[in-house]
């Protein structure tokens, strides 16, 4: 019953995830944090 319940919230929120805002917003987020490790690794000492 436990692997049902798990199979049907990835499920639910596969079906989200593909919202295109939704893929926008993420890929945002994700642009975002890859810029700032980006900014910081110069940045960083041995």
């Amino acid at each position: 019953m436990l692997y049902l319940r798990l199979a049907a919230g990835v499920s639910w929120a596969g079906v989200r995830f593909r919202r295109p805002a939704v893929r926008r917003r993420i890929e945002a987020i994700t642009g975002t944090v890859m810029l700032a490790l980006a900014g910081r690794l110069p940045l960083s000492t041995r």
